[in-house]
């Protein structure tokens, strides 16, 4: 069973059905295959709820985040990279004269 956001998001179910995804390359494989419209959609509905969502997430230390506060982290993560596609692009595929996005490779963990 997937566990659900936290009561407080309940409303954004559908988008995390699709959003919340617990890795970087989920995240980035799914924004490499989203319409532009779904890109609006995410950003233009959690924009106005990131201040109390990011509050909320403040309240406890990450390693004590249970399920619900990981996927609402997850799909903060997700508004993140939308947002630049949204503010800065308009577009959600790569804008012109940008390397493909398949010329990227994103691991799981970076120098530690």
């Amino acid at each position: 069973m997937i566990q659900r956001l936290p009561s407080a998001y309940v409303d954004l179910e559908p988008l995390a059905a699709e959003w919340s995804l617990p890795t970087e390359p989920q995240r980035a494989q799914r924004h490499q295959m989203a319409r532009y419209a779904e890109l609006e959609l995410l950003y233009s509905t959690l924009l106005p709820r990131m201040p109390a969502l990011l509050d909320d997430l403040n309240q406890k230390t990450f390693d004590t985040y249970d399920d619900a506060d990981r996927r609402l982290l997850w799909l903060a993560l997700s508004f993140v990279e939308a947002a630049v596609a949204v503010e800065r692009f308009q577009c959600s595929d790569m804008p012109p004269g940008a390397f493909e996005a398949e010329r990227f490779h994103i691991g799981e963990k970076v120098g530690v």
